[in-house]
């Protein structure tokens, strides 16, 4: 999905009781276990063996674009997101990356709010460009959050001008008549009209 000139340009404002905090030594913890609790990872392990292979090796990237959620009372880190790239530093993708909330606090909005402060992040390191996040069908609670937030589906892989493809080996293949199909057993037939109907 693309969301078109970031306009996030404004701090997203959390519920009562939260806050949000970057990245400190030991979160990947945290990311690994939340991860694994919305089943990303069968286990908080594999979540670190991920976080060592894609976040370690540019951890100092990490420290101003892995977000967190914190709820007050207990310290815990309760949401997740990453104002991620890929490709080339000089000519990067910005991408909304690894939004989730533990399932005990689902509901409360947190997801949306995270996002939001992610791509605010993003939008200070990137103005005005571009967005991208990667989806699939089974998140279909998630694509309706992503298309409040004023993404959009793609047809075909993403491609902006000045980024070296080639680069981005980690960009997955757009399959999207089939995520739509699939879809429509999950949606309203206008709510998932709507959404087809914005593709770009």
């Amino acid at each position: 999905m693309r969301l078109e000139a970031n306009p996030y340009t404004e701090a997203a404002r959390l519920p009562e009781g939260f806050l949000f905090r970057l990245y400190e030594d030991g979160d990947e913890n945290h990311w690994a276990q939340i991860e694994t609790a919305v089943g990303e990872f069968a286990t908080p392990e594999d979540g670190l063996r991920y976080f060592a292979g894609e976040f370690a090796p540019e951890l100092d990237e990490f420290r101003r674009r892995g977000l967190f959620v914190v709820d007050v009372d207990s310290g815990l880190p309760v949401a997740t997101a990453t104002a991620w790239y890929r490709g080339e530093k000089t000519a990067p993708m910005p991408l909304l990356h690894w939004v989730a909330v533990r399932p005990e606090y689902q509901g409360r909005g947190l997801g949306g709010v995270v996002s939001r402060q992610a791509l605010h992040i993003l939008a200070n390191i990137y103005p005005g460009r571009n967005v991208y996040l990667f989806t699939q069908t089974w998140s279909h609670v998630a694509i309706r959050m992503y298309y409040r937030l004023g993404f959009r589906p793609l047809t075909r892989q993403p491609a902006e001008a000045g980024m070296d493809w080639a680069e981005i080996a980690k960009v997955p293949r757009n399959e999207f008549e089939a995520a739509m199909e699939a879809l429509k057993a999950v949606y309203p037939e206008d709510f998932w009209r709507e959404l087809y109907d914005s593709r770009c």
